[in-house]
C-alpha cells in the first residue's frame, strides 16, 4: 500500500470511531419511539370513531376536499369505525 491509500485507511477508520453509534444508545431510543407510539395508539383509540372515521367530527369527503397538495391518508381508503381501529391496531404491531 502507498502513502495516500494508508492515510485515507486511517482517516476512514477515525471518521468510523468518531460516527459510530453504541448499540445500547440504539436500542433504548428503539425502545422509547416504540413506548411513544404505543402511548399515541392508546390515547387515539377511544376517539377513533369520533376523530378518524365517517361518523366522527370530519367526514373523509370534507377532510379529502381540505386536504391539500395532494395530501393523503390510508384512513381515506375506507371511513367505518372498524377500519379506523383495524389501521390503528395495526400501527401498534
Amino acid at each position: 500500500m502507498n502513502a495516500a491509500a494508508v492515510a485515507r485507511f486511517h482517516s476512514v477508520k477515525a471518521a468510523a470511531e468518531v460516527f459510530a453509534i453504541d448499540l445500547r444508545s440504539l436500542a433504548a431510543f428503539r425502545i422509547m419511539l416504540a413506548c411513544a407510539l404505543l402511548a399515541r395508539v392508546m390515547g387515539t383509540w377511544p376517539n377513533a370513531t369520533a376523530f378518524l372515521s365517517d361518523e366522527g367530527v370530519l367526514p373523509r369527503t370534507l377532510a379529502m376536499g381540505i386536504a391539500s397538495n395532494g395530501q393523503t391518508s390510508l384512513y381515506f381508503a375506507n371511513g367505518s369505525p372498524l377500519f379506523a381501529s383495524l389501521l390503528l391496531a395495526i400501527e401498534a404491531l
